[in-house]
């Protein structure tokens, strides 16, 4: 039997955009999802319990669940509930346009709505206190029959409908098949990629059909000081390989007909060597007539297009592909895919804590449970959390060190290693709990985990020496 939910889809956030222009119920329903808050890596940071229940919540929907959610703003009763049949797995949301509207992760889904609830339904239990909640077994039960019948009504509905379709169909065929005709025809007169690649190709499939990449038969080669024109390099923080070309004899440009001499051109492969994007910059802007010409060529090689004519920035999607061209300051262009962007697992709140409590603070040869001292010694505790390559203070020395320790000796575990502060007011002396120094990072830490969640290693970046004191004394008071 399939589990009833109960979501709100509010948004609580103090500073939202005042250019919204659908609200955050309106906005999922018309992307057929339900999505949690939190979009913000700040917010995730700050050790929210609210987040932590959200994010175990969403991830717990399985596919054929049933969500009772409520538009908040509508003054229609009729127009009030839906019921949504999760359709798709949790994910995390990178789409800008998610992000601004309040969406961090969220579940497909499709909305059904219920003009009229049952008499024996109390209206109380179909609303979350919470962001999402678990309906008792009553609701439960009493859902799962409600939605049956339900959808037994629409399936009817649906036979009728389609009976009717098939007659307009027939009646608007030629009206319908022409444009989609013009639209085959743009994209394949219009390629999003230079003629002869695909997303996904391997950089040694690219190097053999191609003449892009010249004179080599693999990326360790291609990254060799001996080719003059080229260089190729691996992050391992977000686990892609980029590989320059400056030959100005390669093809890369010729479909879209700019002068090659101007750019630089940034193939960009995954962990698995597979092409997900290509970046081409240049240090100057192009003329109006030629940023209109790209922007035409691009709106007939995808489905959406938005300009931001303000700021000479147009971006095109289509399905898992997006392109984007800037004409700011400098000129640039990144056409990529998502699915074959590089996969970086998201290590959970739940296990870094579950790591952090099974750590021991060694002092003088001695050891004990770091949470547990810190537990005693620190009051107003905050754990910020934050993976290393995020970190803000980029220009702490001691971080700067860890990064080149954590590519030297863990280049497989970068992208996953977190950096934890532990921040509040400590103590000195347990036998004088009242002395105390104020709003002081007590402890900072890094956490190695593995792709699974699995602690492989600490480092312990920086600590206050009152904890010191604090755990010399506890010890051995």
């Amino acid at each position: 039997m399939n589990n009833v939910w109960i979501m709100n889809l509010k948004d609580n956030r103090e500073d939202r955009p005042d250019n919204l222009v659908k609200t955050k119920f309106e906005f999922c329903k018309s992307k057929g999802i339900l999505g949690i808050g939190w979009a913000d890596e700040e917010s995730k940071e700050t050790g929210d319990i609210g987040f932590s229940a959200a994010n175990n919540a969403i991830d717990s929907f399985e596919i054929g669940d049933i969500v009772w959610v409520k538009d908040p703003y509508v003054k229609d009763k009729t127009k009030e509930y839906y019921l949504c049949k999760i359709t798709g797995k949790s994910q995390i949301a990178n789409d800008e346009e998610m992000i601004k509207n309040d969406i961090g992760k969220y579940c497909t889904c499709k909305f059904y709505p219920v003009s009229n609830i049952p008499d024996d339904f109390n209206e109380e239990r179909l609303i979350a206190i919470h962001t999402i909640e678990k309906s008792n077994e009553t609701v439960q039960e009493k859902t799962i029959s409600f939605f049956e019948s339900f959808n037994n009504n629409k399936k009817n509905c649906k036979k009728k409908i389609c009976i009717i379709s098939i007659i307009c169909i027939c009646a608007l065929i030629l009206g319908i098949v022409t444009p989609k005709i013009i639209k085959l025809v743009n994209k394949n007169t219009h390629p999003i990629l230079p003629n002869g690649l695909e997303f996904g190709m391997t950089y040694d499939a690219i190097n053999r059909t191609t003449d892009y990449l010249k004179g080599t038969d693999s990326l360790e080669e291609y990254m060799s000081e001996d080719n003059p024109f080229s260089s190729t390099t691996y992050d391992v923080f977000e686990k892609k390989y980029t590989t320059l070309l400056l030959d100005g004899k390669n093809k890369v440009l010729e479909y879209l007909k700019l002068e090659k001499s101007e750019y630089a051109c940034f193939f960009v492969f995954n962990q698995k060597k597979e092409l997900y994007q290509i970046y081409l910059t240049s240090s100057n802007t192009i003329s109006e007539d030629e940023y209109k010409e790209l922007c035409n060529y691009f709106k007939k090689a995808f489905d959406e297009t938005n300009i931001d004519k303000e700021h000479n920035n147009a971006e095109f999607i289509s399905n898992n592909t997006r392109c984007e061209i800037n004409n700011y300051i400098v000129h640039s262009i990144t056409i990529e895919s998502k699915k074959f962007q590089p996969f970086i697992p998201e290590i959970s709140k739940e296990t870094i804590s579950d790591a952090l409590n099974g750590l021991n603070y060694h002092v003088s040869g001695f050891s004990m449970n770091l949470f547990e001292l810190l537990d005693e010694s620190v009051s107003n505790m905050k754990i910020g959390y934050s993976t290393v390559k995020a970190a803000k203070n980029t220009n702490d020395n001691t971080l700067t060190d860890i990064k080149e320790e954590l590519k030297d000796k863990y280049p497989e575990y970068a992208a996953t290693s977190y950096l934890i502060t532990v921040h509040g007011d400590i103590c000195q002396n347990p036998d004088l709990p009242y002395l105390k120094r104020e709003d002081v990072d007590v402890i900072k830490l890094v956490l190695i985990f593995d792709d699974y969640g699995n602690l492989i290693e600490h480092m312990v970046l920086e600590r206050c020496e009152d904890l010191n004191t604090y755990a010399i004394l506890t010890m051995f008071g």
